[in-house]
């Protein structure tokens, strides 16, 4: 799940994007020497788009571009995908320190039908590089239960938290060290999370957020994870700031996991976060 990290959403706003001609379809030149006149213009194409129409032609293009890479990425040939729902809790806060110091603070249990199926305890030291640009050192307990696995995790990331108007951007970029019981070596995995949120009343109280992160494995281990990529998580949710000190986020997750032995993993996962603002 994402570490929400509280900075001002107050930054100038993004300036507007210049439309070259060409993508309006109004560029279509004229021969003045032709001697016959020129086809007419289908009725469609008679005026230039406006530039609502403009932003739902990149839009559409854009999408289609994820599309188009979403399928690449899949696999050739469909494999078994076991399904599963968990409950994510998430407690969390960023405590400013001196000389630009960053304390964060995390415990997050996630339940099942079955109990509790992994407790992570997740704590890092930071530094501020600028003010929207953080550092990371943080060491994770994280083991799983039935059966019992335990991990221990040690990771470093770099925070980039931006905001354009009222558009907040975090894109944070994690690498870990797992140590996992009863797998030789250390797994080292890279995860990339790009998190947005928008506030949905003037009062900036409530906030609409929503998240994609991927996971992929650098290196192969004995008994243990391989190289490659090993999961997603897409998130939706909304964002609720309950008074000046304390926030409070419910949403939903999909995670898939690309699991080498098993079968794949598809889980709908409901989450539930509080963060305490210092």
């Amino acid at each position: 799940m994402t570490d929400p990290d509280r900075q001002a959403d107050r930054s100038a706003g993004a300036t507007d994007r210049a439309v070259d001609a060409s993508e309006t379809g109004c560029d279509e030149p004229v021969d003045q020497a032709a001697k016959t006149p020129p086809p007419m213009r289908r009725p469609w194409r008679a005026a230039c788009a406006s530039p609502q129409v403009i932003h739902h032609r990149a839009v559409a293009r854009a999408l289609a571009f994820l599309l188009g890479v979403s399928s690449l990425a899949a696999p050739a040939q469909a494999t078994a995908v076991t399904s599963d729902g968990q409950v994510w809790f998430q407690i969390t806060s960023r405590v400013p320190l001196p000389h630009g110091l960053r304390l964060w603070l995390e415990v997050q249990p996630r339940f099942g039908g079955d109990g509790v199926r992994q407790l992570l305890l997740r704590p890092a030291l930071g530094y501020a590089v600028t003010p929207a640009w953080s550092l990371y050192q943080g060491y994770g307990w994280t083991p799983r239960f039935k059966p019992f696995v335990g991990e221990s995790r040690a990771y470093q990331e770099s925070l980039l938290d931006l905001s354009f108007g009222d558009l907040r951007v975090v894109n944070r970029t994690r690498l870990e060290e797992r140590f996992i019981e009863g797998v030789d070596g250390v797994s080292l995995r890279v995860r990339h999370l790009l998190r947005f949120t928008h506030p949905l009343d003037g009062a900036r109280r409530w906030f609409l957020a929503v998240s994609d992160e991927a996971f992929a494995t650098l290196n192969d281990t004995r008994n243990g994870p391989s190289a490659g990529f090993d999961q997603n998580r897409a998130y939706a949710g909304f964002r609720l700031l309950t008074s000046e000190h304390l926030a409070l986020e419910v949403g939903y997750l999909h995670q898939f996991v690309n699991r080498i032995s098993d079968d794949d993993l598809s889980a709908n996962n409901a989450y539930v976060g509080f963060e305490y603002i210092p």
